[in-house]
């Protein structure tokens, strides 16, 4: 962060909580008087006092911009005062090492399975740390509740199906393509599964293997087939959630992949995603806790909880957004007297 002090800044004498927010006044409310953010620092402070108040406005102040945090700099520090807490601060708890900085600011590298190849993959999609992940949300979910049976499959239609394999082969093309078939069945039939240019496939379609496959429905042959979109096999049914989160993507990255570094970042973070809503707000609204939301959205089990988590999110937005454009507004105005 540019204009961040360095690391040693508290370190050297005694300090106290109201020193630090005095240099944060000086320096602009850049968000800068220790490294790694003064909202963060201070929000961790307060979560580990129990003021959760103060929490919550150092969270909302590290994620204002600049020129609505002085009017949240007061805020913090009448808070801080009502508190009656005391606020000296140990050398070795002053301010946070890059190592332990919070879980929602490490880059994307920090998930196993994520070097820099991948990262770039995520960054296409705006993606560069752990609080990007979390905060986007799934433009979709797919219900494997319910598989459709074989013998109802339309063509045209768009069918989640799950059977047994019967057997599989892989052909090529002219065009070049590799084609993989895989013959599989349920209780009502048979049906040919199709994949391009996948044939690492064809050694993990063994004989009465579990298969579950999304796809559309064609005509090939006089034979319905269905055109594999998404796919499990075996033990990766099972460990599929019931609603399954489709997430908006890029070239080069899966729903398999986004779906594993959602995870990875939620276990990471969990525990650390304090509420912004006042708490008399989020009951009065009957809203969800934030970090229950964003589990709930990226790890649905309840269509109806779905939907009150999307509200939770929007109202957090909503607030967010009207209380930047009251702490603007109540900024004085600057005139200038023409010459």
């Amino acid at each position: 962060r540019g204009g961040t002090l360095p690391p040693f800044f508290l370190w050297g004498r005694k300090m106290d909580l109201f020193d630090v927010i005095g240099k944060e006044k000086a320096s602009g409310c850049h968000d800068a008087a220790v490294f790694g953010g003064f909202g963060l620092f201070l929000r961790n402070w307060a979560e580990a006092h129990g003021i959760q108040e103060l929490a919550r406005l150092a969270g909302l102040y590290a994620i204002s911009a600049s020129d609505a945090r002085p009017a949240l700099l007061a805020e913090i520090e009448a808070c801080l005062r009502q508190s009656e807490i005391r606020t000296d601060l140990p050398q070795k708890t002053a301010t946070k090492p890059a190592a332990e900085q919070p879980a929602v600011q490490l880059p994307l590298t920090a998930l196993p399975g994520i070097g820099e190849q991948r990262a770039a993959l995520f960054a296409r999609l705006g993606l560069h740390t752990l609080g990007d992940l979390l905060e986007y949300f799934p433009r979709d979910y797919r219900d494997r509740r319910q598989a459709t049976s074989i013998a109802e499959a339309q063509i045209g239609s768009l069918v989640y199906l799950r059977g047994r394999v019967i057997s599989a082969e892989t052909a090529r093309a002219r065009s070049g393509k590799t084609i993989l078939t895989c013959f599989f069945r349920d209780e009502s039939g048979s049906m040919a599964a199709i994949w391009f240019n996948q044939p690492f496939l064809l050694r993990r379609l063994q004989k009465d293997v579990e298969l579950a496959v999304y796809g559309r429905i064609e005509n090939r042959y006089n034979n319905l087939s269905l055109v594999v979109q998404d796919y499990r096999i075996g033990k990766e049914i099972a460990d599929t959630p019931p609603l399954e989160p489709l997430y908006a993507l890029t070239a080069g990255l899966g729903q398999k992949a986004v779906q594993a570094a959602v995870r990875a970042a939620f276990q990471r973070c969990r525990g650390h995603l304090p509420d912004l809503l006042p708490e008399n707000l989020r009951e009065k609204r009957l809203l969800l806790h934030r970090e229950q939301a964003i589990e709930i959205l990226h790890f649905p089990e309840d269509p109806a909880m779905v939907e009150v988590a999307r509200r939770t999110m929007a109202y957090e937005e909503l607030f967010l957004i009207s209380w930047r454009s009251a702490a603007m507004l109540s900024q004085p105005k600057k005139y200038v007297v023409k010459q």
